[in-house]
């Protein structure tokens, strides 16, 4: 079954993104929200800028085989948050130039900054 998404679905998966990004305090990002058919079947998607420190939350406008329901949307939109709030692990694996001991600092800084914004919702 192929479910073609409204606004009211987008609203649900924004509320929930907004809501799960204020929790965790990443509001160090610039993050915007989109709604588009992805080819890859996702159902949804998280586009990060790390230098620029912006994100891209996206919205699959058609859902394959699942029903757009307000827990899957609310899933979908924690996902890709989550997705983001790990950048600040993964971002160090990405810089060739790090030493392997400057690449252990900041792995060990980006798991102590997702630490504590993971404090804030326990």
């Amino acid at each position: 079954m192929i479910y073609l998404l409204e606004d009211k679905h987008f609203s649900i998966f924004k509320l929930n993104a907004r809501e799960m990004i204020n929790k965790l305090g990443l509001s160090d990002w610039h993050i915007t929200f989109d709604i588009q058919e992805l080819s890859d079947g996702d159902l949804a998607q998280c586009h990060i800028n790390r230098v620029a420190k912006k994100a891209r939350l996206v919205l699959n406008s058609v859902f394959y085989d699942v029903e757009p329901t307000d827990e899957k949307l609310m899933e979908s939109a924690y996902h890709e948050v989550l997705e983001l709030l790990l950048d600040d692990i993964e971002a160090p694996c990405w810089i060739e130039s790090l030493s392997v001991e400057d690449r252990q600092k900041a792995l060990n800084s980006g798991r102590h900054t997702v630490i504590n914004r993971l404090l804030r919702v326990l």
